[in-house]
């Protein structure tokens, strides 16, 4: 489906589709973390700065 010989039809630079496709998987496993802390606390926390944004 990503032909070198098919991307004279996608005028959006692959560079940008690739980004997008990082940002959605970032901000999905961002939501998911989300809900399993919420899950696991019973209610979200305080304010976003008691949330490890590097996951580690």
């Amino acid at each position: 489906m990503l032909s070198s010989c098919g991307q004279a039809q996608f005028p959006i630079p692959m560079k940008l589709v690739l980004w997008l496709i990082g940002a959605t998987f970032v901000v999905g496993l961002g939501g998911m973390a989300l809900v399993q802390m919420e899950l696991r606390n019973g209610d979200l926390p305080e304010g976003p700065g008691s949330i490890p944004v590097g996951g580690n």
